[in-house]
């Protein structure tokens, strides 16, 4: 062989390289401004409108892949414009399985499964495919291998997806699909240069510019996001408007999530924590549930009335979904105890509050204590058992003695106490209340500690803001917390328990924070709030918090 036919040849694949990788970074900008247009569509649109604004979504979307992919075909296509119509009604079609998703409530494929989610990635990349065929076979010599390659690009994406959904990285959902759509760009990129022939130099014109383009959009779409290293998995069933509690079971197995939907009701689903996937769920009628907690033996689950909807509480078998029992009628929120023996209730009204204490096993009311001048918003067991505290609107937190059924101590505030919560050894009680939004002082206050056998104020801490809910880390270093209202941007802030300093600040979600729990390991970190998401964090990777 020649020189000159070495360095011809060294210059074809230099060109076809160049070629492969600015089509896949041209695709992976296309499939990024589509999806993330048809999802800005679907999830601003109200439940009645969401089909309609997802076909929207959809055709707006396909307009954006085959504008980002045309200027790479532009020196072989003799018509191409025809290429942006052909991918645009590809993609309608491909997004039938996400539509099908909207209509009836549920995934059309399973994707929580490998198999299902490669079927719905290879029929969506063989519609896509096959529209764009219509075009890539006036130039292009067997260009009927095109469907497959697509098709075989899109199971795969699919595959990667629901791979990494299943190992245990700090990945956001945005980050999983990205992914995905690369791999789909990279594969679609290798079925092209093969089928396009090599020796048309037509194609090295335009790909320059384009390529350096679409590198320039696609950052522009990932480094907003920020990739957090924080957030695991977001956990969303279709039709969620709200999630209320979540709940880990004692041995870390599952996670609980209670969630509301007009359409549906209350409903309680358990997920598997570590890849998110969902295990099952069971109705809970038109009940609201603000509050659950495990048995110690995690066969049975116990959930709450929430603060604006006072209920019953109700205890579940675990394994069949089915209810074993219902406690009261007008409580808004209840503690277990940590033996499961006793379920604690408040409730109540501007007149006074109402505190009950259960037996958790026959329903019988057993005690109830007097002292609270208006509604109680919370209630807590220590870990021993020994301690009840409560909290609510009057501004005071009390201490019982569960075995004397008698005031230990009474906290006061200042606030309007909407939760509170022991630390594990039992020293320490946090109160969390309202500030201005409640009272005149806009710098009040919120988040306080107290040291339980003196009643003396312990610490405070820089949350002064509305306090929605909190949870303390099971080695007592950190105290997670979440707000109510705009002004914290329904951030999670999590202290130093220790010192009081904040450590960090958990943003993603979109709306009012109403739960917090840590997983007995303490490693991961839940959160409920009524953007209809629960979103797991990892603790290890909070700055400082190890």
């Amino acid at each position: 062989m020649s020189v000159a036919h070495g360095v011809e040849r060294s210059h074809g694949f230099r060109q076809w390289l160049w070629f492969w990788l600015l089509w896949t970074a041209a695709t992976t900008a296309g499939l990024a401004g589509a999806s993330a247009l048809s999802g800005f569509f679907l999830d601003s649109a109200p439940e009645e409108l969401r089909l309609v604004m997802l076909l929207i979504g959809g055709v707006l979307g396909g307009l954006i892949l085959g504008g980002f992919q045309l200027p790479l075909l532009r020196p072989k296509l003799e018509r191409p414009g025809r290429w942006i119509l052909w991918t645009w009604l590809g993609w309608l079609l491909a997004m039938v399985p996400l539509a099908t998703r909207v209509v009836f409530g549920r995934p059309a494929f399973g994707m929580q499964w490998l198999l299902p989610a490669l079927g719905g990635g290879l029929i969506a990349g063989a519609a896509l495919g096959m529209f764009q065929w219509l075009e890539l076979r006036r130039h292009v010599p067997r260009a009927g291998w095109w469907i497959l390659a697509s098709a075989a690009a899109w199971g795969l994406g699919a595959l990667v997806i629901q791979f990494l959904r299943g190992l245990p990285l700090s990945w956001t959902g945005i980050a999983l699909i990205l992914a995905g759509e690369i791999v789909v760009a990279m594969v679609t990129g290798v079925g092209l240069v093969l089928l396009v022939d090599r020796s048309d130099q037509r194609l090295a014109n335009g790909i320059r510019l384009a390529g350096l383009a679409a590198i320039a959009f696609t950052a522009a779409i990932v480094l907003p996001f920020h990739l957090s290293t924080q957030q695991r998995i977001i956990l969303q069933e279709l039709g969620t408007e709200s999630v209320y509690a979540v709940a880990f079971s004692p041995d870390g197995s599952l996670l609980a999530t209670a969630g509301y939907s007009q359409a549906g009701g209350g409903h309680v689903t358990l997920w598997d924590p570590v890849s998110g996937r969902r295990l099952r769920s069971f109705a809970n009628g038109s009940a609201l549930s603000g509050a659950m907690a495990f048995t110690p033996d995690g066969s049975q689950l116990v959930t709450g009335a929430w603060k604006i909807s006072p209920g019953s509480t109700v205890t579940w078998d675990v394994a069949s979904g089915a209810q074993l029992r219902q406690i009261g009628s007008q409580a808004i929120t209840f503690a277990l105890s940590p033996d499961g023996s006793l379920i604690a209730t408040g409730g109540g009204d501007h007149e006074g509050g109402e505190l009950k204490l259960w037996d958790a096993a026959t329903g019988e009311a057993l005690h109830t204590f007097v002292g609270h001048t208006h509604m109680i918003y919370s209630v807590a067991f220590s870990r021993d058992g020994k301690r009840l505290a409560s909290a609510g609107l009057d501004g005071n937190a009390r201490v019982w003695d569960v075995d004397r059924r008698a005031l230990m101590r009474t906290l006061t505030g200042g606030n309007a106490e909407a939760s509170v919560a022991f630390t594990p050894d039992g020293q320490l009680l946090l109160t969390g209340g309202a500030n201005s939004y409640l009272h005149e002082d806009p710098n009040a206050i919120t988040l306080r500690s107290w040291d339980i056998e003196s009643g003396i104020l312990h610490g405070t801490m820089d949350a002064n803001q509305t306090v929605e809910c909190m949870a303390i880390s099971p080695d007592q270093t950190l105290v997670a917390v979440g707000y109510g209202i705009l002004e914290r941007d329904y951030q999670i802030d999590v202290f130093d328990l220790v010192d009081g300093n904040l450590i960090t600040s958990l943003s993603g979600h979109t709306g009012s924070l109403y739960g917090l729990a840590f997983s007995p390991d303490g490693r991961m970190l839940a959160s409920a709030s009524s953007d209809g998401t629960a979103r797991l964090w990892d603790v290890e990777q909070m700055s400082g918090a190890r």
